[in-house]
């Protein structure tokens, strides 16, 4: 198995949940399509083997986990969540997406919860840093975020 490539991994640990996230933009594509990302494999052949290739996930999970208890950023008890973020979504397959990812326990971020949160964080006061920066400028100019 090749090495993993994960695009983000969070803790929340008011409630003790590792967040596993694949990000896909795909802003200059036709975007995230129903048939990529809810179709199983059972080789790494997918496009989103995190989602497609059940093998894969537990391995990558079961690796993660380890390595983070080892270093003590988790402790037992760990509920993993698995999240698509993805900037934009093919024609009307968002409700397709999300129907098939709550089925299985996993969340669908689309793209105008994407917008929202930018929206949201452009609201709060002024940090230094680059991200802040970025949804500053984003915000001044909305027709991006639509």
């Amino acid at each position: 198995m090749p090495t993993p490539e994960l695009d983000l991994v969070a803790f929340k640990p008011g409630d003790n949940t590792l967040l596993i996230i694949e990000v896909k933009s795909y802003l200059d594509s036709p975007g995230v399509k129903y048939e990529d990302a809810c179709k199983t494999y059972n080789s790494l052949n997918g496009r989103y083997k995190l989602f497609s290739y059940e093998r894969y996930r537990q391995i990558v999970t079961r690796r993660l986990l380890d390595l983070f208890t080892r270093d003590g950023l988790v402790t037992g008890g760990v509920t993993v969540q698995y999240v698509l973020v993805a900037g934009k979504v093919y024609r009307s397959d968002e409700p397709r997406i999300r129907a098939y990812f709550e089925q299985r326990g996993w969340v669908l971020v689309g793209p105008s919860e994407v917008a929202d949160s930018i929206r949201a964080l452009a609201k709060k006061r002024w940090e230094d840093s680059v991200p802040m920066m970025v949804v500053k400028i984003l915000n001044q100019n909305p027709p991006v975020l639509t």
